[in-house]
C-alpha cells in the first residue's frame, strides 16, 4: 500500500517563512529609514490600479482603504507562502527560488520611493529574502526529520526523530516571533526625522489678518506672540473657538459635525501608505516652470512672511451623498498669488501644478489662482503646525475646488505650465481639470434607520459648496404609508449657524414634531446666487457626487 504524503507541514513552512521573511523586512527597513517591502509593493498597486478600483476601494473602505489595502498586501504574501510550501517540499530550488523573486520583487517595489535610496531598498530586499529561505529550508528539514516530507523513507524505528510535536513548537514560535518583532520594533526605533518633535518645536506666528473665529485682540495681549520664525512648544498656541454666538444655535445639537472639524477627525484621502517624514529644517519650496525669476524658500523663510489665515472647506471627489470625506479647518499660511507674482508668472502659464516630495502632482489653471480667492501655502492648520498625516511641513490649499486638483500634502515644488502640456497624477487617471466643488448638504442628526419615540426632535447637519457659500438649507420630511406609498411633505427653511467663510459649510438644524410612522427626512442646501442644490442623483465620477441626502427613520411608542 503505497504511503500517504503529508502536505500540511510544507504549508506550514511556506507560512512562517513568509511571515518572518515579511517581519525581517519590516525591521530592516526601519533601522535603515527606508520604506517597508510591504508598503512599498501596495504604493505600485495604488499607482498602477485604473480609476475604477480606485475609486471602489475609496467608496468601499473611505478612509480605512490604507490599513485594508497593506492588510491585504500581508495576506497574500502569507497565502503565497502557504501555497508555495508543499511544493518545496518535493523542490528545494523551487521554494528557494520563488522566496527570491519575491524578496527582488519588494527590491524593485522600495526602489521606486523617493525617500529610500538603492542601497536601502536592496539591504532590505536581500535581508528579508534571505530569512524566508533560511526559515523555509530549515523548517523542511525538521519536518522531514520528523517523517513527514513527501521526499522522506518510512521512519526507521532505531533513528530518534523530532516528530510533529517539535515542529509545530517551532512554527508557532517562528509565527509569534514575526508577529511581535514588527509592533515592538517600531517602538525601540525612533525614526530619525522626528515630526512630532519638530511640530512641538514651532510657534506659528499671528496673522495679519485673523480669519473670523479666532482670537481676539484681548487674548493676544494676554499671550505675547513670538517674533516670526520663532520656535516654541506649540501647545502655547490657542487653538481657535468658534465664536460664542455660535454655541446657541445648530451648534448646540448633540451629533451634529462641529463647525471646525478636529485635527485628528478630518478625512484623510492620499496615495501614500506611509506618511512621509520630512525634516523642515532641509525641506524646500521651489518655485519653477514658466516664471521669469525661480525662487526657492526655506520654512523659517515663509514662517516670516505676511501671513493669512482661512477658514475653508475641503471635500474629496469621491465623497458620496451624505458621506464623511469633508471637514472643515483654520489654515494658516503665506498666499499662493504672493509667491506666484514675486516669481514672475509668464503670460502663457495656464497651469499651476504642486508637486508633492514624494512625486504626486495636482494641477489647476493659474487664473483660479490669481482670481482673489485665498489661496495659501499652508503649514499651519487649527492653530498648531500641520500634522504628518495632513502635510507637514507644508501643503497647498484652494478654496472652491476639490481636494484632487489642488490640496498637495507635504509640497515640495510649485511649477508653472500650460494646462495642455501637462495632466497631473488623478487626471492622467481620467478625472477631469476643472473640478469645483459642487453644493451639497447632510443630516448628521438624526442616523438613518433609528428608531425614535414620537414628539420634539431636532434635526440637523451641514451644508457646503465652493465660494457662493450657503444662504439657506431647507428640509423635508415625507410619510411612508404601511404599502411603502410616499406622501411628500413641504420644504421648510432650516435654521443657519455662522458662516465662517465663503468657502466654509454652515451648520443647520430644523423642528420637528414627529408622530408615530416611518419617515424620509431629505435636505437640500442654497447658495447666495439663489442656485437650488440639483436632486439629479449622480456618482462622484467624473466630477462630483449630486442628489439630496435622505434618510429613514421609525417613530414609534
Amino acid at each position: 500500500m503505497p504511503r500517504v504524503r503529508a502536505w500540511w507541514p510544507g504549508a506550514v513552512a511556506g507560512l512562517v517563512a513568509a511571515a518572518l521573511a515579511l517581519a525581517v523586512g519590516e525591521l530592516v527597513a526601519r533601522l535603515l529609514e527606508g520604506e517597508s517591502l510591504v508598503r512599498a509593493i501596495g504604493d505600485v498597486v495604488v499607482d498602477s490600479s485604473p480609476r475604477a478600483v480606485s475609486g471602489v476601494a475609496i467608496e468601499t473602505f473611505g478612509t480605512s482603504n490604507k490599513p485594508a489595502l497593506l492588510s491585504g498586501v500581508v495576506a497574500l504574501s502569507l497565502l503565497l507562502g502557504a501555497l508555495l510550501g508543499p511544493l518545496a517540499m518535493r523542490y528545494r530550488a523551487i521554494g528557494v527560488g520563488a522566496m527570491a523573486a519575491f524578496a527582488l520583487a519588494g527590491g524593485l517595489a522600495a526602489a521606486r520611493d523617493p525617500f529610500t535610496s538603492p542601497a536601502q531598498a536592496w539591504t532590505t530586499a536581500a535581508a528579508a529574502g534571505g530569512a524566508g529561505i533560511a526559515t523555509l529550508l530549515w523548517l523542511l528539514r525538521m519536518a522531514n526529520e520528523g517523517g513527514a516530507d513527501a521526499r522522506a523513507a518510512p521512519p526507521d524505528p532505531r533513528v530518534k526523530r523530532p516528530g510533529r510535536r517539535r515542529f509545530l513548537q517551532f512554527a508557532g514560535g517562528g509565527l509569534a516571533v514575526a508577529a511581535l518583532s514588527v509592533p515592538l520594533g517600531r517602538r525601540l526605533i525612533e525614526p530619525a526625522d522626528d515630526v512630532d518633535a519638530q511640530r512641538a518645536a514651532i510657534v506659528l506666528p499671528p496673522p495679519s489678518t485673523p480669519a473670523p473665529g479666532t482670537l481676539t485682540p484681548a487674548s493676544e495681549e494676554a499671550t505675547p506672540q513670538p517674533p516670526p520664525g520663532a520656535r516654541t512648544p506649540a501647545s502655547q498656541t490657542p487653538t481657535p473657538e468658534p465664536s460664542p454666538a455660535v454655541q446657541s444655535g445648530p451648534a448646540s445639537v448633540p451629533g451634529i459635525s462641529p463647525l471646525v472639524t478636529p485635527n485628528s477627525e478630518f478625512y484623510r484621502i492620499d496615495t501614500r501608505l506611509s506618511v512621509p517624514r520630512i525634516d523642515s529644517a532641509q525641506w524646500r519650496l521651489r518655485i519653477t516652470g514658466m516664471v521669469e525669476r525661480p525662487a526657492e524658500f526655506t520654512f523659517d523663510e515663509l514662517l516670516a512672511m505676511d501671513l493669512r489665515e482661512e477658514v475653508s472647506t475641503l471635500a474629496c471627489v469621491s465623497n458620496e451623498v451624505g458621506g464623511d470625506l469633508v471637514g472643515t479647518a483654520y489654515w494658516l499660511g503665506v498666499p499662493l498669488p504672493a509667491l506666484l507674482r514675486g516669481a514672475g508668472v509668464q503670460a502663457d502659464a495656464t497651469q499651476v501644478i504642486g508637486r508633492a516630495v514624494d512625486g504626486f502632482t495636482v494641477g489647476f489653471p493659474t487664473d483660479v489662482a490669481l482670481d482673489g480667492r485665498e489661496s495659501l501655502v499652508v503649514f499651519g492648520m487649527n492653530g498648531e503646525p500641520l500634522p504628518a498625516d495632513h502635510g507637514f511641513p507644508a501643503r497647498l490649499i484652494v478654496p472652491g475646488l476639490y481636494g484632487y486638483v489642488s490640496a498637495t500634502k507635504w509640497l515640495g515644488e510649485i511649477e508653472l505650465s500650460r494646462l495642455d502640456s501637462f495632466d497631473a497624477y488623478w487626471v492622467y487617471r481620467g478625472w477631469p481639470q476643472q473640478a469645483p466643488i459642487k453644493l451639497q448638504s447632510r443630516i448628521d442628526v438624526p442616523r438613518g434607520g433609528q428608531s425614535l419615540a414620537p414628539g420634539n426632535m431636532r434635526i440637523a447637519g451641514v451644508a457646503w459648496g465652493g465660494l457662493s457659500g450657503v444662504s439657506g438649507v431647507q428640509v423635508r420630511v415625507s410619510r411612508r404609508s404601511t404599502g411603502g406609498e410616499r406622501s411628500e411633505g413641504a420644504w421648510t427653511d432650516a435654521e443657519l449657524g455662522e458662516e465662517l467663510s465663503d468657502s466654509s459649510w454652515r451648520q443647520w438644524v430644523a423642528d420637528w414634531v414627529a408622530s408615530e410612522g416611518v419617515f424620509d427626512l431629505e435636505v437640500r442646501a442654497i447658495d447666495r446666487s439663489g442656485m437650488v442644490q440639483t436632486a439629479e442623483e449622480a456618482p462622484p465620477f467624473p466630477d462630483g457626487a449630486t442628489g439630496h441626502h435622505s434618510i429613514r427613520v421609525r417613530i414609534r411608542a
